[in-house]
């Protein structure tokens, strides 16, 4: 911070938790260091922090051969600004100054009670959430600003899915060859072992692979796929009949098992014995309440991998992800910690309780408003989410 008296600026949380829930109370404090006085504009506040939540969908697409529009949307949650330091604290022949030194400003804020969807980021949206606090100085000079963006997770419970514990099935055919000389269909019937999971535990498949063909399958694949979607608005020159509404869909692989698992031609194999199983990594819950531009869902996608050239044969099973998981493998509630751990905490019985996982892959803070030389604070975000670390004590 080159011919400034700012040393340090800095937004901290109370035991550095960075993870919270709708009506949850925020505790921290906005720290400084001046290396001299810094003089701040008068009748202004001096020093605030700035609360804010919302979603934000933003891309530029081609809707005609000669325009290409700006596609914009977003939801407010909340925004609130507290004054921690105002200039009338401090005054010198009506010049207010905040003196050279370490400052500390304590601040707490209760998150609105309700209606606050998950902290999610994607390549064309995101829903987020943040302490900004500002430096108002003298007119002429511009704003200092420090962001600090945190997690706010939807306790979304599974138990409250009727359709929970229903598993979700699939089947799919195909023939390989050309024409007159195509095969016997290769046809499958899966399923997973239910229909909704939390982070960290495993989805399980079931079913058979009959190959009526006269190739070996030596090869399946799972996939756990995360299906985000934004929409948005382009406004138009032409007016209000030239508006465009469009819906970006963005597909990810979050993990994926490759198996031994095949079929000899003309066979049937069992997956029920195969042993497939697919973990789920820290991922937000897939509902879309309370965001109206942005949703998340997921799939598992079972590939039957068919050698040469020919295309293989997928399907897809819709599952649901929660947080709190169903009560047949967790009777009790579980208890979220009260401050973040890189390591999972330790049991010894019943299942785990959850800690605080950073999702993957991470992405990076792009507002333009954030980019200045004024505007500091790290320049990425990586929400967190739920995780339970069964260590093979799921049933």
């Amino acid at each position: 911070m080159p011919d400034s008296p700012l040393r340090n600026f800095d937004v901290t949380f109370e035991n550095n938790m960075d993870v919270f829930q709708a009506g949850q109370v925020i505790k921290g404090q906005v720290e400084l260091e001046l290396s001299e006085d810094m003089k701040m504009r008068l009748v202004q506040a001096g020093i605030q922090i700035v609360m804010k939540g919302e979603a934000w969908c933003k891309w530029m697409e081609k809707v005609s051969r000669h325009e290409t529009l700006t596609f914009f949307s977003r939801e407010h949650y909340f925004q609130d600004a507290q004054i921690l330091w105002a200039p009338s604290q401090e005054k010198t022949n009506y010049n207010p100054v905040l003196p050279a030194g370490k400052h500390s400003f304590p601040f707490q804020y209760k998150l609105p009670s309700a209606g606050l969807p998950t902290s999610f980021e994607s390549e064309y949206g995101h829903v987020r959430y943040s302490a900004e606090a500002i430096i108002d100085q003298p007119r002429g000079k511009p704003d200092k600003k420090f962001k600090r963006i945190f997690t706010v997770l939807d306790i979304y419970d599974l138990n409250e899915d009727p359709n929970a514990m229903t598993p979700s099935t699939a089947q799919g055919s195909k023939t390989i060859g050309i024409l007159m000389f195509t095969s016997d269909p290769i046809e499958i019937n899966v399923q997973t072992d239910r229909g909704a999971y939390c982070p960290g535990e495993v989805i399980r498949l079931s079913g058979t692979i009959n190959n009526g063909s006269g190739t070996d399958i030596r090869h399946t694949t799972v996939q756990l796929i995360q299906m985000a979607t934004c929409v948005a608005t382009g406004k138009s020159d032409m007016g209000p009949m030239g508006n465009y509404t469009r819906t970006k869909y963005e597909s990810k692989t979050l993990n994926e098992v490759k198996t031994m698992t095949g079929c000899k031609a003309k066979s049937t194999a069992d997956l029920s014995g195969a042993g497939i199983a697919l973990p789920i990594p820290a991922v937000p819950p897939s509902v879309k309440r309370h965001c109206g531009i942005i949703g998340v869902e997921y799939k598992v996608k079972f590939i039957v991998n068919i050698p040469g050239l020919h295309k293989n044969l997928e399907v897809d099973m819709p599952i649901t992800i929660g947080v709190i998981p169903l009560r047949t493998y967790y009777p009790q509630a579980p208890s979220f910690p009260l401050h973040p751990g890189d390591q999972p905490p330790q049991y010894t019985e019943g299942p785990p309780p959850p800690y605080f996982a950073v999702a993957t892959p991470a992405k990076i803070e792009k507002d333009q408003a954030d980019r200045g030389a004024d505007c500091l604070g790290p320049k990425e975000f990586v929400p967190k989410y739920a995780y339970y670390d069964w260590h093979g004590k799921q049933p």
